[in-house]
């Protein structure tokens, strides 16, 4: 029987070394390929474990923090001091020695506040000899010239003055239009965000009236 050649073992052999390269080139990628989805699923796991951690410290923390000064019905209304664009002081304090107030929060750009200012308007006809209207503009996008032209196109009737950052914080303004009735004693009897009918806010002020 012939014998294989020399140089057919020596192919053989280059062949056979070729197979085995390959075969742990294909055995490297496939664990590189493991040992990245090990550490993305590492990663995405301990993402969920630090939001967790986040969220109960949160829950433990939130009792030990101090509630929203003037935020909520029964809370007496935090004082101010604002300017109209003609620069009249209108103070809340001062205000409340009058009586009843409401309180109007307000963005000029808004478009529920705009359709708000008929209903007000209707409401100090009916109420502005006995219940004081304040109206703040308190989004930061605002400013006094912009509160001067609201009050060309819609009046002004009662004072509407510019808001400030603290006014907001204290209030704790996120919606517009928000409204507050406050009794004479400056505690809020009612607190509303969104329209809302003339009938609405009616039935809120009278029993201050009694």
């Amino acid at each position: 029987m012939a014998q294989p050649s020399s140089a057919s073992r020596a192919k053989a052999s280059r062949t056979a070394r070729q197979q085995q390269r390959a075969q742990g080139q294909d055995l490297a990628a496939r664990m590189h390929l493991r040992r990245r989805r090990f550490l993305r699923g590492a990663a995405i796991g301990g993402a969920i474990a630090a939001i967790a951690l986040v969220v109960v410290l949160l829950m433990q923390l939130a009792p030990l923090l101090p509630p929203p000064t003037g935020a909520s019905v029964g809370d007496r209304a935090p004082d101010f001091s604002l300017q109209t664009p003609d620069g009249t002081e209108v103070r809340l304090d001062s205000t409340l020695q009058q009586g009843p107030v409401l309180l109007e929060f307000f963005w000029t750009d808004c478009p529920h506040c705009q359709n708000m200012e008929p209903i007000i308007n209707e409401l100090h006809d009916s109420y502005g000899d006995r219940v004081s209207f304040i109206s703040v503009a308190i989004d930061p996008r605002d400013d006094m010239a912009k509160v001067a032209t609201y009050l060309q196109r819609y009046g002004d009737h009662w004072p509407h003055v510019l808001g400030s950052s603290s006014v907001r914080r204290d209030y704790v303004i996120d919606s517009y239009p928000t409204f507050l009735v406050l009794q004479a004693d400056g505690t809020i009897a009612y607190r509303h965000s969104g329209e809302l009918s003339k009938e609405a806010l009616a039935q809120r002020i009278d029993p201050l009236l009694e």
